[in-house]
């Protein structure tokens, strides 16, 4: 099964996407924004969409909440298992 794309709160998702980034060799989405409140990593196989705690989910409108995650990617050849807490 392939999932496109998963959602992760954090408080500085800048900063979370930068970890993401430097520990497990993802990358930032050319097409997606780069901000300090709301970051995309990946490309259009699967993407990690990083939001604020201070935001609402599109199209719902509903509240970002934090919750924990535990996620199996593919990036290139290698499976890193990823871990957020909530």
């Amino acid at each position: 099964m392939s999932i496109s794309e998963v959602g992760i709160v954090a408080e500085k998702p800048l900063e979370l996407g930068e970890q993401l980034i430097n520990n497990h060799g993802l990358f930032y989405f050319g097409k997606g924004p780069k901000r300090e409140d709301f970051v995309v990593l990946g490309d259009d196989n699967g993407l990690v969409v990083i939001s604020g705690t201070d935001r609402n989910w599109y199209p719902t409108g509903q509240p970002a909440k934090q919750r924990s995650l535990k996620m199996k990617l593919q990036v290139n050849t290698t499976f890193p298992e990823i871990e957020v807490e909530g």
